[in-house]
This record gives C-alpha cells, sequence and structure tokens, in this order.
C-alpha cells in the first residue's frame, strides 16, 4: 500500500505540473490531504474503541466486545482479553522498574533491534522509492 500511495501520488503530481496555475501545487496537496482526512471523519464513528485501551480502563467486558467486532463472532475475545490484562499487568510492573533506550541494545534485545532495523532498511534496498522517483 505504500508502494501504490507513492506510485499515486507521483501521478498526481506529473498530472499537476501540466497545470500552469495555482491548481498545479494545491491539487497534489489536496490529493494528500483529502482521503485520510475523509476516512477519518468518516470512519471514526463506525470504529470501536481499542481493546487494550479499554482494558487500560478496567472494561474487559466492552474489549471482548470489540475483538469480537473486530474479528468475528467465532473469535476466542476471552483468550484475547486475557493475553491483554496479563501484558498490561507486566507492563505496569515494568514500570516500576528504570527502563531506559540502552535496554534495547543489550543482549537478546540488541537481536530484536537489529532485526527491526534491517525490515526497514530491506525495504529501502526494494528499489521503490527509486523507482517513484523516477516515474514519468
Amino acid at each position: 500500500m505504500i508502494v501504490i500511495g507513492q506510485w499515486s501520488c507521483a501521478l498526481v503530481g506529473y498530472g499537476g505540473s501540466f497545470i500552469r496555475n495555482d491548481w498545479g501545487w494545491r491539487i497534489p496537496i489536496l490529493a494528500q490531504l483529502l482521503p485520510p482526512v475523509l476516512m477519518l471523519i468518516l470512519g471514526t464513528p463506525l470504529l470501536p474503541e481499542s481493546p487494550s485501551w479499554l482494558i487500560l480502563q478496567g472494561k474487559p467486558e466492552k474489549a471482548m466486545a470489540a475483538l469480537q467486532k473486530f474479528n468475528g463472532p467465532n473469535y476466542d475475545a476471552a483468550q484475547a482479553v486475557a493475553v491483554l490484562e496479563a501484558a498490561v499487568q507486566t507492563e505496569q510492573a515494568m514500570q516500576t522498574e528504570n527502563a531506559s533506550y540502552l535496554e534495547c541494545f543489550k543482549g537478546v534485545n540488541l537481536r530484536r533491534t537489529m532485526i527491526v532495523c534491517f525490515v526497514y532498511i530491506a525495504q529501502q534496498f526494494v528499489g521503490a522509492n527509486f523507482v517513484a522517483g523516477y516515474l514519468p
């Protein structure tokens, strides 16, 4: 979807290059702003609250209902809520400890940090940005 977005923005920018008045630069900006704003305005009332946020607020029943709305009626929401509650308890216990960003570069966390970084680096090495940058 990132590449499709980049491609469509490049096409809109290319189309806008033929317009010789102020709309030549306004259309590409509007094309980037309008879809997300419309999705936010139209989609927000349709989405339930985040199950994680509901767990943090002490509303596990509503979290189960939200999970079932996201995943369908056959989803084991009780198991997912139990996992979320355990994760929240672990996170709250860890907040009492003094953790820092340096922990990302020590022990087993260094391996995890490297994996995440290399995934993002690999996305750039695929060449999508190069192709999108040199579209006609």
